[in-house]
């Protein structure tokens, strides 16, 4: 079995995130594909803590 390292792992979720966020603004808008991201990062930094959603947040900047 191949492993990924946490930096493939990242940049995977991040990239299916960025998917998420185009496919929610091209069939509800921006407004509320914002209003959706913020609630999704705010639930992200719940469980994972604050440093895990900056670095997702960072990664998703480098893949728009």
């Amino acid at each position: 079995m191949n492993e990924e390292s946490p930096d493939t792992k990242l940049q995977m979720e991040a990239k299916e995130w960025v998917r998420r966020f185009r496919q929610m603004k091209d069939e509800s808008g921006l407004h509320a594909a914002s209003g959706w991201w913020q609630s999704t990062i705010r639930d992200i930094e719940k469980r994972r803590g604050k440093q895990a959603a900056d670095e997702l947040r960072a990664e998703m900047n480098k893949i728009k």
